[in-house]
């Protein structure tokens, strides 16, 4: 989470937050146009007509978006992917003197266009610039590491390949790759793709039920490790999110300036809460609802590490261990829920361990989760952990911790809301 402060240094932050909590404050909203490079701001005065909304949902590969209503402008007009959008929330201080907070970069695409009453009216949903990453990839020719390999230095070069100059927000790692590895133009005929058609010649040769069934259970799977989709062009964003895997980063994202940031996935299982939201009369939560998710739990997590040479190695990551009494462990429910993955990177045996962990402990933390709005709170980023603290409740009355998934900001005023999952600790 970034400083509640002035950008501009002009009020302190407890200013700030004293503004935040009035609910008399003057809110708005600016954006600027930006180039290829993220230089040459230009207004977008008097455009935006309906209400901007910038969105934050770690749960997607593109993280954030904003959704604008605007009248056209002739800037924008065939500029998909050479412009960007740049939106600053406002809040008007006591004194009159602005506070403004950048909220992201947003990468310019073609909007829908309607007619109202004669006049034209654009709608259009941007990503942020993994957007770029995402439709851009290395071609033909691939992107090939090699043994000895610096895992964070590999980043930083697939960004300056993709066009992004600006690596500042790499957290460096001395991670280095134990083997080399390419990644193709299109997917290649892996150890995944042997195996399931290998189980589907089985499933089509076997007729007994009871061995069918069977084959059914093992074949769903492998055609989960091994879709259908064989012809997709490897884009950077694939490249660089199997990378941070394979050092438990978390997944590539950008902040509210545009610069990309590679950091150290969070621990949900021991780090502090960057915000506490309570009822209490200094508290900023004004009603939390939550829900239990059963879809994506796993109380033991095993992943494997191929490399370059069919060389494994191995990793397995139990919930008894790292948060011993988690309401789903194996010691309290009496029997494991086991997921099993594959890291096609695996620089080490350090590193695959720290990726089981972070998968364990994200697969234990999608069992309980909660949505509650609030008030603006600026300065969010993606995956940020947030104390609850429920006055009265038989659950929440000593606080918990979450970590934010998914958060809405509106631009126009100021509403903001969140959903959380929760970041259990061993009891």
């Amino acid at each position: 989470m970034r400083p509640l402060s002035d950008p501009a240094g002009r009020y302190t932050p407890a200013q700030v937050e004293a503004q935040l909590r009035s609910t008399t404050a003057a809110v708005g909203a600016r954006y600027e146009i930006l180039d290829r490079d993220l230089a040459g701001a230009t207004a977008l005065a008097g455009a935006v007509v309906g209400t901007g909304r910038v969105e934050s949902n770690t749960a997607q590969a593109i993280v954030g978006a904003l959704d604008l209503t605007l009248e056209p402008v002739d800037d924008l007009r065939s500029m998909a992917f050479r412009a960007h959008i740049k939106p600053f929330w406002q809040l008007r201080m006591p004194d009159g003197g602005i506070v403004e907070w950048p909220m992201g970069v947003f990468v310019w695409n073609t909007p829908a266009r309607s007619e109202v009453t004669g006049s034209e009216l654009w709608t259009v949903t941007l990503g942020d610039r993994t957007h770029l990453l995402d439709v851009a990839g290395p071609g033909p020719k691939g992107f090939t590491a090699f043994e000895d390999d610096v895992v964070t230095d590999l980043v930083a070069r697939v960004l300056r390949l993709a066009g992004i100059t600006d690596t500042s927000g790499i957290v460096a790692s001395d991670d280095e790759l134990t083997e080399g590895k390419s990644w193709q133009f299109v997917t290649k005929r892996n150890a995944a793709r042997r195996r399931r058609e290998y189980l589907e010649k089985l499933w089509e040769a076997e007729q007994r039920p009871g061995p069918k069934r069977a084959l059914r259970r093992q074949l769903t799977e492998a055609r989960r490790r091994a879709p259908d989709i064989e012809s997709s062009a490897t884009s950077w964003l694939t490249i660089l999110t199997e990378l941070h895997d394979a050092i438990g980063y978390s997944a590539p994202w950008f902040d509210a300036d545009g610069v990309y940031q590679a950091r150290p996935a969070r621990d949900l299982a021991a780090d502090d809460p960057d915000l506490t939201l309570a009822t209490d009369a200094d508290g900023l939560l004004v009603a939390v609802e939550t829900q239990v998710d059963l879809t994506e739990i796993a109380n033991r997590v095993h992943l494997r590490g191929e490399n370059a040479r069919d060389v494994q190695i191995g990793a397995v990551a139990d919930a008894n261990e790292i948060v011993p009494g988690h309401p789903l462990s194996e010691a309290v429910v009496g029997f494991y829920i086991d997921h099993a993955d594959e890291d096609p990177v695996a620089p080490s045996p350090a590193a695959l361990k720290r990726r089981a962990r972070r998968m364990l402990l994200e697969k234990l933390s999608a069992f309980e989760t909660a949505s509650t709005p609030s008030i603006a709170w600026p300065v969010h980023e993606p995956g940020d952990l947030i104390g609850l603290r429920v006055d009265g409740d038989a659950d929440l009355a000593t606080e918990t911790v979450w970590q934010q998934t998914r958060t809405t900001f509106d631009l126009t005023t100021g509403d903001m809301t969140r959903e959380l999952r929760r970041a259990w600790r061993a009891t």
